[in-house]
């Protein structure tokens, strides 16, 4: 698995690309921090079945890491589930509910793609539960992570954090700053200048 803060760096930035809209980023809204915790939870939510690990559930069952938690029908569900939540109290709520579904499903989708993508583990069950078969991505450039808190403090967790700096937080800010600058210059031309 990637660790928990790449998995929320990137559910930001899929953030960051929704809150700018179709106007230039100067003059983006300010969504509430709210918005900001949903679009990060979200995205690392879907690790929350290594508990399974305490439990004596095998990691290669529905139930194990990377398996329903990681699949796109539990994206699915979850950014219905999460989208009210992050735009409770917004004026226009009924509108930005509708909006967010979509964007909070590739928050959440993020994960498995991300571990997908790791050199490690069993692959990920992104079909469950209609069939279990684990999936990597063809190109997997990005360390595995050590399940756990204590696995940063050894050599080898800054090691997986620099790699996850290189291959994922580097390429996912460039990502995101080029959506936002060529959603800022549509902004400009369709109000004429």
């Amino acid at each position: 698995m990637a660790t928990v803060f790449t998995h929320a760096f990137v559910g930001a930035a899929i953030g960051a690309m929704y809150a700018c809209g179709g106007k230039p980023v100067e003059k983006s809204e300010k969504l509430p921090l709210r918005f900001w915790a949903v679009c990060a939870i979200a995205a690392a939510l879907p690790d929350f079945d290594v508990a399974g690990f305490h439990y004596d559930i095998a990691y290669g069952s529905l139930l194990g890491h990377r398996g329903i938690t990681h699949s796109l029908l539990f994206a699915l569900l979850l950014s219905f589930v999460a989208a009210p939540l992050a735009c409770r109290g917004w004026d226009d709520f009924r509108r930005r509910r509708l909006t967010l579904v979509p964007v909070l499903f590739l928050v959440a989708a993020s994960h498995g793609v991300i571990d997908a993508a790791t050199n490690g583990g069993f692959g990920v069950a992104f079909f469950a539960p209609f069939e279990n078969s684990r999936y990597f991505l063809l190109w997997r450039p990005i360390e595995v992570a050590h399940i756990g808190i204590r696995s940063f403090l050894r050599e080898d967790g800054l090691y997986v954090l620099g790699n996850e700096f290189i291959n994922v937080w580097v390429p996912t800010a460039i990502v995101t700053s080029f959506v936002l600058w060529l959603k800022s210059v549509a902004a400009s031309l369709s109000r004429g200048g």
